[in-house]
């Protein structure tokens, strides 16, 4: 599972389609976790996020799972140009996410921004199940990703757009089941409680942060 095929396209085709809307999805809830000192990022992509993160809080370190090595590359030379102490800070983990395995120390914050749609609804389980293993007691989890809103034309523009792009995604890499599995069953399922969220596109993008409970 690899996004080689977008890593050098993928920030302007997002900012064509969507401009800077997925990014603020991205970093809405960074200032609720200032606190963080170790995060686990899975799919980070082209760097955006974790620049943002490393910008906002100098004193978290970073473990990035992520299967492109053209992507991996990317954000490093992202953070090269902008962020002078990164590499003591981020770890990159080569490989699926599918294999990881949890660490035995755990994290404090966690992200999965356009990532669990990648998975079918069980692989994204499994994975969800996974990561909730390597988080601590309140421990926050950040993601993002495309939604349905209920009715009316917004669900029908989002379903276009959505359809849209999950066959470019497909058509590209192979990746992708086309549609958003039901992640929050799955977080509430591993101790997690939707502490906020927001929507922008209208309705067609979801950011929310999610909290672990102190005795999960």
């Amino acid at each position: 599972m690899s996004f080689d095929a977008l890593a050098w396209v993928y920030e302007p085709v997002e900012r064509l389609v969507f401009g800077r809307d997925l990014q603020r999805c991205r970093a809405a809830f960074l200032g609720e976790a200032a606190g963080a000192r170790r995060a686990l990022i899975f799919g980070e992509g082209d760097g955006r996020f974790l620049q943002a993160l490393l910008r906002a809080n100098r004193e978290v370190v970073a473990d990035c799972v992520e299967a492109s090595p053209r992507m991996i590359a990317r954000t490093g030379a992202r953070l090269e140009r902008s962020i002078t102490d990164w590499r003591p800070r981020v770890r990159f983990r080569r490989q699926d996410a599918r294999t990881w395995t949890p660490p035995p120390d755990g994290y404090d914050l966690i992200a999965t921004h356009f990532f669990l749609d990648c998975f079918v609804p069980a692989e994204a389980a499994a994975l969800v199940g996974a990561i909730a293993e390597a988080a601590n007691p309140g421990a926050v989890w950040l993601v993002a990703d495309f939604c349905l809103p209920e009715r009316g034309y917004r669900r029908w523009r989002a379903k276009a757009w959505v359809a849209i792009l999950y066959w470019a995604c497909r058509a590209l890499t192979g990746i992708g089941p086309g549609r958003v599995p039901d992640y929050p069953a799955m977080l509430r399922g591993a101790g997690f409680f939707l502490e906020a969220e927001r929507r922008c596109q209208a309705g067609m993008l979801l950011t929310q942060i999610w909290r672990r409970g102190e005795n999960a």
